[in-house]
């Protein structure tokens, strides 16, 4: 393919290759199946119990993520996905919770960003699984059958009146259905 910058002439150069793209062991073409599998137990035991099953499972998965790609987009509310649970949490019980972990960001600020690493670290542990998975995969993976999903969208429906200054709730733009 190369060889056809070192030919003579104005372009284009138009090359019949004679080598085939082998058509199996594609990325894309293998499945992306979670090995982690969720029973949904938000209704019963809480979204704080489940949520923090499921961050568990994933820890392992987001851990070998990091690794591999050297960095992460989870910490901007400085808080630890534990911690994110049980704040997140604080305001599905309390609607005028004013307790904010991170006493260096507004507290409007703090829930964005929590909203946001929470996502961040589900979204970065599915994408170290095997197989390929689109974005809309992750998505409706995380907004369908994950404790965590389910727990923003009731944060939305529960409280879509609740405003920190600038920032408002943040499931905007991801595809999450009420």
């Amino acid at each position: 393919a190369f060889a056809t910058l070192k030919q003579p002439g104005p372009g284009p150069v138009y090359t019949e290759f004679t080598e085939d793209i082998p058509a199996t062991n594609s990325v894309e073409e293998q499945l992306w199946a979670c090995p982690v599998t969720f029973v949904n137990q938000s209704a019963q035991q809480g979204f704080e119990g489940s949520v923090a099953e499921e961050i568990e499972l994933l820890t392992p998965w987001y851990d070998k993520g990091r690794q591999t790609r050297g960095y992460t987009s989870v910490g901007a509310s400085g808080l630890s996905v534990t911690e994110i649970n049980g704040f997140l949490n604080r305001f599905i019980e309390d609607q005028s919770m004013q307790d904010n972990p991170n006493p260096d960001l507004p507290l409007g600020d703090t829930f964005k960003l929590a909203v946001e690493d929470l996502k961040a670290f589900y979204n970065e542990s599915a994408a170290a699984q095997p197989g390929y998975a689109s974005s809309k995969d992750v998505a409706d993976w995380f907004w369908g059958q994950t404790s965590a999903g389910n727990m923003l969208l009731h944060l939305l429906l529960r409280i879509p009146h609740f405003r920190f200054g600038s920032a408002g709730f943040v499931t905007h733009g991801t595809g999450a259905r009420p």
